[in-house]
């Protein structure tokens, strides 16, 4: 096979080249679907497609017309992360609370933990902390096994001082799922905060290492600083200090990200 060594300009012009093919194909299949269900599947095909190139509008239109045609968790779901993207975090809360209202009996108890953990995510960036937290309890309710959630509520129990329940919730997120660096990290300043230092170094240092991606790529660990050991930054003070401020959206987004139901 002969491998061509072009310059990084024209491998983006044949990536383009080839999504725009690939819409092409999802736009004809659009005018040719007849059936409602046909259509809603492909709609659903060109919403992901959408989201993946960062046309959320575009997203937004194609998943509120599933979600209203084939209503699911799963197409509320989605109709609620297009939402998430737009940062309309009120309707993307609304959305996911009638999804849930509707209790579809084609959806398994995971898909409902699902769109509770999308609700938890809609709030907490909305900034109604608490709220966020029962949509979390409600989503390990519906499946005890929910990494996501459980991590997510355990950094709204750490920033609330709750730093015992909020480390059950890291280790069950680490025992649920593939455990990341950063959520490792987490468990470890929570570890820390309750004065912990010898199960936390493990965690902490596992920021340093390398990670394997589910298409096998090695991914680097994230930048942070080498513990010494030490207890410093973990007293009182500090802890006041960050009850004292706002809940930072960048921190709590860290290790989530807005996941298009399949």
């Amino acid at each position: 096979m002969k491998v061509l060594n072009c310059p990084s300009e024209d491998a983006s012009t044949h990536y383009n080249r080839s999504l725009a093919a690939y819409q092409a194909h999802v736009e004809a299949c659009l005018s040719q679907c007849i059936g409602i269900e046909q259509r809603s599947e492909a709609l659903h095909l060109k919403g992901a497609i959408a989201m993946r190139i960062e046309r959320y509008e575009e997203a937004k239109a194609c998943f509120e017309y599933v979600a209203q045609a084939s209503p699911s968790s799963k197409s509320y779901q989605n109709f609620c992360a297009a939402l998430m993207r737009c940062s309309e975090f009120k309707g993307a809360a609304i959305v996911a609370r009638c999804g849930l209202a509707l209790s579809m009996e084609q959806d398994s108890p995971s898909d409902r933990a699902d769109l509770s953990s999308s609700l938890g995510d809609a709030l907490r960036f909305d900034k109604q902390y608490e709220e966020a937290a029962e949509a979390y309890r409600q989503a390990v309710h519906l499946n005890p096994r929910h990494a996501h959630a459980h991590n997510q509520l355990g950094f709204i129990l750490h920033h609330f001082d709750e730093i015992v329940a909020a480390i059950e919730h890291f280790q069950q997120a680490i025992k649920s799922g593939p455990a990341s660096s950063l959520c490792r990290s987490d468990l470890a300043h929570a570890l820390l905060a309750a004065g912990r230092l010898e199960e936390a170094w493990p965690h902490y240092e596992h920021r340093w290492a390398y990670e394997v991606s589910p298409s096998g790529k090695r991914l680097a660990a994230a930048p942070i600083q080498r513990w010494d050991g030490g207890f410093a930054g973990c007293s009182n003070q500090r802890r006041q200090r960050q009850a004292a401020r706002p809940i930072s959206d960048n921190y709590f987004g860290r290790s989530t990200g807005v996941v298009v139901a399949g």
